[in-house]
């Protein structure tokens, strides 16, 4: 069966699911909604959570059961014959890209766009992460001693630092403010939880990580671009989907660059010979069989 993951169950557990560990490992999904959507399926709804691995009795023997009968499940038909219907429910990012300022103002739903600029930060006033549930990733405001309580497991559990912030995306056109996310971070900038101190719920970050931040990258970058309400207002809004540097020229290509714009002009070849003489010093014959004109 297939499982949607919408909006930011997308960036987040999507992503956490791909890379757990061990043999069979287990995701526990509450207040989950059916869908008929490319026929019987389960998606997220804004109320969902995810458990990974939850240290459960249920989970044991479920994993227990999967070992005693991993033959059978092995003959089950593989995700590539269901392969159609997950392209269909993504919308691919474009192939070309495009200038920021042709980026749409509203869009009817959410969608890929390609650009490529410089990223970079320039508001140094906002924070740049957030306290999460460090079982099943969603945030909490319920800090004390040390410790959050988690609404969607029931329970205290240590904070986990999760690094959000806004980054300004230029191109020679126009800029825009886009929101990264922990993913890309880690990826692009290095920068994961470890990096930050979670004894304190405000701590600012070092300012060896707004340096590094704040260092201009060219990159190609994908965006999601979505429509977000707030006050009766709405507004397009833009996260980094992914990113990817693009690497400066080499000394061999500035070289070659330098030589191809030091070289002279082409010189014009010449069908027919110009004159320059002057009448007086060579005079011009006449056309055989072109008749003189009498004043």
């Amino acid at each position: 069966m297939i499982i949607s993951l919408w909006d930011h169950f997308s960036d987040y557990e999507a992503l956490t699911t791909t890379t757990l560990p061990g043999t069979f490992p287990v995701a526990l999904g509450h207040r989950l909604k059916t869908s008929t959507y490319y026929g019987l399926s389960l998606a997220t709804k804004i109320t969902s959570s995810f458990i990974l691995n939850p240290q459960i009795p249920e989970n044991a023997a479920l994993q227990s059961w999967c070992l005693a009968n991993a033959a059978k499940i092995r003959e089950l038909p593989p995700m590539a014959t269901m392969q159609a219907l997950m392209v269909k429910s993504a919308a691919p990012p474009l192939t070309d890209a495009i200038n920021i300022i042709n980026l749409p103002t509203s869009v009817e739903k959410v969608q890929l766009i390609n650009v490529k600029g410089i990223a970079k930060l320039t508001n140094f006033n906002q924070r740049f992460y957030y306290l999460a549930c460090s079982l099943c990733n969603r945030a909490s405001n319920a800090y004390e001693d040390h410790e959050l309580w988690c609404n969607y497991c029931f329970q205290r559990v240590p904070p986990l630092a999760r690094v959000k912030f806004n980054i300004e995306v230029s191109d020679p056109t126009a800029s825009i403010e886009a929101t990264i996310f922990p993913e890309i971070v880690e990826q692009f900038y290095g920068i994961t939880e470890a990096n930050i101190d979670t004894t304190e719920p405000n701590a600012p970050l070092s300012p060896e990580l707004l340096d590094q931040l704040a260092e201009p990258k060219r990159c190609n970058i994908t965006l999601k671009a979505y429509m977000n309400t707030y006050a009766g207002i709405s507004q397009c809004k833009f996260n980094v989907y992914s990113m990817s540097a693009i690497p400066l020229p080499t000394l061999d290509d500035q070289q070659n660059l330098q030589q191809t714009l030091a070289l002279p002009p082409p010189t014009p070849i010449k069908n027919e010979k110009s004159v320059t003489a002057s009448a007086s010093s060579h005079p011009a014959k006449e056309i055989s069989g072109k008749k003189r004109k009498l004043n």
